[in-house]
């Protein structure tokens, strides 16, 4: 039995985590063939392009697993280093593309604030420009995505003493700010979100058509309205840049969510015969957005 299979066999997913976007690198791994969470922190200088794949090896292999064993790659997508973020997205982009695991991004100041492990208000910095951080307000709840209080604001370090506390990669300079304490690291942070994570929509633009790729949730939680709240904000998006239709592909199966779609006052447009590995058939709807000229 190939690894991914043994740990599918076992309940768990496999995740790996990449924060590249701070003044320190992690690369966490989260398997069921592990009791614990394996961690690799360096807060070197070296060029992290050069460290993220090697990370990336050596938790797989500590873990007995293979590359194809990752499901889920989840990184930071900023704000901080642009370089870093770069480097973080394009190596997930890589994985994803490698082994067909599929990609979460989360806010890097969003897992700041969930390394906090108590009930708390707390400020989250990432570098910013020489002497500036990027800065926001959270609303900490274990268990619960944290919520931010206002907008990302740019604050000199000096002036990071009259909103305390913070919570910041140890090696970014706060001053004389006092920090709050921590339940977890960057990338064990991004675990915790990405396992809170109960629905997801994915989707892309094809010119001015808003294609949704995947909507999702999990089991416990259907028939709860989350489907139809996704597919409201893929519209909304839509209407607020422009777009002139939105498109999606359903299996003809999948009675529910067709219903769900023509709810939505989404309308047939075609079938595409085979389109899915099984050789099942996929029912094309499409939607022209209220602010379309056609």
């Amino acid at each position: 039995m190939r690894a991914k299979d043994r740990v599918k066999s076992e309940g768990g997913v496999v995740r790996l985590a990449l924060v590249t976007c701070g003044p320190q690198l992690e690369v966490a791994l989260e398997a069921a063939t592990s009791r614990v969470v394996s961690l690799v922190r360096l807060g070197g200088v070296a060029p992290r392009s050069t460290l993220v794949l090697a990370a990336v090896d050596l938790l797989v292999e500590d873990a007995g697993l293979s590359g194809d064993s990752v499901d889920e790659v989840v990184v930071s997508r900023g704000p901080g280093s642009f370089t870093g973020i770069r480097a973080g997205l394009a190596t997930a982009a890589g994985l994803v593309a490698a082994v067909g695991a599929k990609c979460l991004a989360y806010d890097s100041l969003l897992m700041l604030a969930a390394r906090c492990g108590d009930p708390d208000r707390v400020w989250c910095a990432q570098p910013g420009r020489r002497g500036e951080v990027y800065a926001r307000q959270y609303e900490v709840t274990e268990g619960r995505s944290p919520v931010a209080l206002g907008e990302i604001e740019v604050l000199p370090i000096s002036a990071l003493e009259e909103r305390e506390p913070w919570i910041a990669a140890e090696a970014l300079d706060l001053g004389d700010a006092r920090r709050a304490a921590t339940a977890r690291s960057s990338a064990e942070a991004l675990l915790y979100l990405a396992g809170l994570m109960v629905a997801y929509l994915f989707c892309a633009w094809q010119y001015l058509n808003l294609h949704v790729l995947k909507v999702a949730t999990l089991p416990r939680f259907r028939r709860t309205g989350l489907a139809r709240r996704l597919m409201d904000l893929a519209e909304d998006h839509g209407v607020e840049t422009g777009g002139e239709s939105l498109t999606l592909e359903v299996r003809a199966s999948n009675l529910d969510a067709i219903a769900l779609y023509e709810t939505l006052e989404y309308q047939l447009a075609g079938t595409l015969t085979s389109y899915y590995q099984d050789g099942e058939d996929a029912v094309v709807m499409t939607k022209r957005i209220l602010n379309s000229e056609f």
